[in-house]
């Protein structure tokens, strides 16, 4: 990559960096930018407009504007796998055909749209061994629809370990089997091992703690796969070479990993390989390194992602958005400007109406005597309107009170109340036939009229009457005084 139109990117849950590759002494240009928190979680974009904002705060900041943008895929955003196809399938289909049926069913991706990047290891007259690897198409969707907004064109996928382990490679001059690379971010671990410039296995660990703790940790993580690699991947006839270790965090010190950790694991050759003694990588934050990594190697990659999105062309995406704002002014002039207009319209001949009604009521106003007289039948249907007001609310005070007595799993179905028979039936349901024989005493307890101590708070003229209508569902009669 030399073009000043094309920049590698790292995105992390705590920042965005970038390296654009210029082959001009002194040309290329490198920066990040911190995200805070919530912006992207586990790599995947939870408040686009907010990265958004940051993106463009990013590019104006160091002057670049890019056309191509080289994502890299964060280790924790992809699984490896490796699997066989017999020939016979895939003179049908093609690879990707068969993985996509194949969701759920003989392999289990942890996507509910997954997208394929695959590599054909190897063959042989019946099969085909084929390295797959798998990220959610919504993850890389979303990041594309952001880069479609800062004018991006042109947006590829890489690997960090690869790019990582090819940096390694260049700058040592050693080419390493089956090598197992350990990066270290903030408060994540990521592990692959890497087998002829191909990824053959991945490894994600999210882990927040102290450096001593930490450094335990990721030994025990580092022996139990090299164990896993050697006799469960290739049952004891290969082993792990190398372990070359990365450091990307601020809280993990470089000393203790070199003194500390690394003779622990000296049987697996471990070592680590401080980029910051990398020429070119000096002066760089560790948020540019990987994207160092990715943008100086591009060319000499031989595995590269290509994830297949289906992406709406400009072209239909600026005709859907004509589309759906011609239907936006269609509803608006339908459903609020007209109808506004003709409730205007309404509320003008309502405000007339009103006028003249309130014209017509002071003039009979002004036409009444001065003692307004009622009828006895008048006097009546005011006193019997009084009375029932007041039955009223009596009966509402016992149906409360009846009500406040329901606990635990008691719930009230239906109720009825008889005026002309003072009595009020309650159908009552429980999980349990203790909590239904348990309101029955409590609500003649708490209400039952008990002779010689008179207590408007006791209105229940006799026991509750109990019938069973199911099981743990049962009515109730309660006559009133």
């Amino acid at each position: 990559m030399s073009r000043r139109s094309e920049i590698s990117m790292l995105v992390t849950d705590e920042s965005i960096g970038f390296y654009q590759y210029v082959n001009v002494p002194n040309k290329s240009k490198s920066g990040y930018i911190e995200l805070e928190k919530g912006i992207v979680e586990y790599g995947y974009i939870k408040d686009p407009s907010l990265f958004l904002n940051k993106l463009k705060t990013l590019f104006k900041t160091y002057q670049i504007k890019p056309n191509r943008i080289e994502l890299i895929v964060h280790d924790q955003n992809l699984l490896v796998r490796e699997i066989e196809i017999s020939k016979d399938v895939l003179l049908r289909k093609s690879i990707d055909q068969y993985l996509s049926e194949q969701q759920d069913k003989a392999v289990h991706f942890p996507f509910e749209k997954p997208t394929f990047s695959h590599y054909i290891k190897s063959n042989n007259e019946h099969s085909l061994s084929v390295l797959v690897l798998v990220a959610d198409e919504s993850l890389l969707q979303d990041y594309h629809d952001v880069f479609d907004r800062v004018g991006v064109k042109e947006v590829t996928f890489d690997l960090s370990s690869l790019s990582l382990y090819q940096l390694y490679t260049a700058k040592t001059k050693n080419q390493l089997k089956n090598a197992m690379l350990v990066s270290i971010y903030e408060r994540m671990l990521t592990i692959q091992i890497v087998d002829g410039n191909l990824p053959i296995f991945s490894m994600n660990e999210e882990i927040d703690a102290p450096m001593e703790e930490y450094g335990e940790l990721l030994e025990n993580y580092v022996e139990r796969i090299a164990n896993y690699y050697k006799y469960n991947l290739n049952k004891g006839k290969e082993s792990i070479s190398s372990v070359l270790i990365f450091n990307f965090s601020d809280q993990m010190d470089m000393s203790f990993l070199s003194n500390n950790l690394t003779p622990r694991l000296k049987h697996l050759n471990a070592s680590v390989f401080d980029l910051t003694e990398v020429e070119g990588l000096k002066k760089l934050p560790h948020e540019c390194h990987v994207a160092y990594a990715c943008s100086v190697n591009n060319e000499n990659k031989d595995f590269k992602l290509k994830f297949k999105l289906d992406r709406v062309k400009r072209i239909n995406l600026y005709s859907s958005y004509i589309l759906v704002l011609a239907f936006a002014l269609f509803t608006f002039m339908s459903l609020i400007y007209i109808p506004y207009a003709l409730g205007i319209e309404d509320i003008n001949v309502q405000r007339n109406i009103n006028n003249i009604l309130e014209n017509q009521l002071d003039i009979l106003i002004r036409d009444l005597p001065s003692q307004q007289q009622f009828s006895q039948i008048e006097k009546d249907y005011s006193t019997a309107y009084d009375d029932l007001t007041e039955s009223e609310y009596i009966e509402t005070t016992m149906v409360t009170d009846l009500l406040s007595k329901l606990y635990g799993t008691l719930e009230l179905s239906n109720y009825q109340i008889s005026n002309k028979e003072q009595r009020i039936v309650l159908i009552i349901t429980a999980l349990s036939e203790t909590e239904l024989n348990e309101y029955l005493i409590q609500i003649y307890e708490t209400y039952g009229i008990i002779s010689g101590s008179p207590d408007p708070a006791r209105w229940m003229a006799s026991a509750p009457i109990r019938r069973s209508l199911s099981t743990f569902t049962m009515e109730v009669t309660v006559y009133y005084a």
